[in-house]
């Protein structure tokens, strides 16, 4: 019995010292392919970036440089210069997608919030739409939905219920 105890720690050893060398063994091998340079179909992949005027490929053809407007070159004064810098070349550079030629900003008004003339007509136009259609399966979904929505709304009320 005692030479029973006296083997388990150094199974235990052995055990751990081939799981060790297994690391070290597959580090080592792995670091070679690491190390290989990136096949040439990667350096010839450009990324098609959308524009107001079509598809562009940045870093493609002429650079060209915008100025920064003077409210982001303010937002810029408290920043570390070299990441100013950097900063400044991405928003200014057409290689990074900035426009040749900047246009004004258009004001754009916004819509109103919807009213509850428009969320009622949202609703009827919903019913409608489902009890004109004779796909059942529509209408077991939708009953399904609104189910889950106010089993949902039930237990909610009575979580706040019970920790307020």
């Amino acid at each position: 019995m005692g030479t029973h105890v006296k083997r388990e720690p150094r199974l235990a050893r052995t055990a751990a010292l081939a799981g060790l060398l297994a690391l070290v063994s597959s580090l080592a091998w792995a670091a070679p392919a690491h190390a290989q340079e990136p096949p040439s179909s990667v350096f010839q992949y450009v990324e098609l970036v959308p524009e107001a005027s079509g598809a562009k490929a940045p870093g493609l053809g002429k650079e060209t440089t915008t100025p920064l407007p003077p409210k982001a070159k303010g937002a810029l004064e408290g920043v570390d210069p070299e990441t100013a810098a950097a900063l400044e070349q991405v928003a200014t550079s057409s290689n990074y997608g900035a426009p040749a030629n900047p246009e004004p900003p258009k004001t754009t008004r916004l819509a109103p919030p919807p009213t509850d003339a428009s969320v009622e007509k949202a609703l009827a136009g919903t019913v409608s739409a489902v009890s004109s259609t004779r796909d059942r399966q529509l209408v077991g979904m939708l009953l399904a939905l609104l189910g889950v929505t106010a089993g949902a709304a039930v237990l909610a009320a009575r979580r706040a219920r019970s920790s307020g």
